[in-house]
């Protein structure tokens, strides 16, 4: 949306953005995460990569906060945690008051006074990211080490994503000389909570990633059985991915965006129901 231009002239804003477009670098992922060990780009870095080229140009940018959501969780430590959920309208201005509106969203969680300012922050990058359309710096061998995107979580607003199958029957008992029976060696126990490094696809989720996950289902919107699935594939040990996946899958079911049951009739495999086999 842009403000109209006088007559035989098109708005400076047009121009101006596609010319700090062919100037902005690259901006590599650097930065990590130490919780949850994915890499990103830090907004101290987007704003010094742009500051001096919205200035040359005469661009500058308004907020407008349009939607906010806050939640307060009492995390497993007994700690408080403050969640906000903003929905902000990002306006990029020239100087002859043409202008362009983009508008993000952005969530962060703190257990001080730090939410809103985190929220605020997100959106602005993601804004700042998509109008300029700011290239990033990857490995040439990047999606190689990418999981499989049957395998992954993350899928948009929660859909299609495939969660942890259900245990399988344990195997019926095969009689065994007392011989081999002595020289069994045996078997490893599967992943529990206790050891989530491992997860499915390796790099486990972090505590604070768990906590916010069993707080969320904890709300009316969810049924015992989707709890009980919950408590059950963190038993399983979960991957950083599938974790945020999961949280990802029931912020879409609380918001009534995620067309099935939070847990599915079937299974992905489409051999077993999920509901009718879970271990409880």
């Amino acid at each position: 949306m842009t403000q109209p231009a006088t007559a035989g002239t098109a708005p400076l804003i047009f121009g101006r953005i596609a010319a700090i477009m062919a100037e902005v670098p690259a901006i590599a992922k650097t930065e990590t995460n130490k919780d949850q060990g994915f890499k990103f780009r830090g907004i101290e870095k987007i704003y010094n990569s742009l500051h001096d080229l919205m200035t040359r140009h005469c661009v500058f940018t308004t907020s407008e906060v349009l939607d906010i959501q806050r939640n307060e969780w009492i995390s497993k430590s007994g700690g408080k945690l403050i969640e906000f959920a903003l929905r902000v309208r990002w306006t990029f201005w020239a100087s002859d008051g043409s202008c362009v509106h983009s508008e993000t969203m952005g969530q962060a969680m703190d257990s001080a006074d730090k939410a809103s300012n985190k929220a605020m922050t997100m959106s602005h990058k993601t804004a700042l990211l998509q109008i300029f359309m700011i290239p990033t710096v990857d490995t040439p061998d990047a999606d190689a080490n990418t999981p499989d995107p049957q395998e992954r979580f993350n899928q948009p607003n929660g859909q299609n994503i495939p969660l942890p199958p259900a245990p399988p029957p344990p195997p019926a008992p095969v009689y065994q000389p007392q011989a081999a029976q002595q020289t069994q060696q045996p078997t490893p126990p599967r992943a529990t909570q206790g050891n989530q490094n491992q997860g499915y696809n390796g790099g486990g989720a972090s505590g604070k990633q768990l906590d916010y996950l069993r707080d969320i289902v904890r709300r009316d919107a969810f049924e015992d059985v989707d709890r009980q699935y919950i408590e059950w594939a963190i038993s399983q040990g979960l991957s950083r991915e599938q974790c945020s996946g999961l949280i990802d899958r029931a912020q879409a079911h609380m918001n009534g965006t995620l067309n099935e049951t939070f847990v599915p009739s079937q299974q992905h495999s489409g051999q077993a129901q999920v509901k009718d086999d879970l271990p409880f």
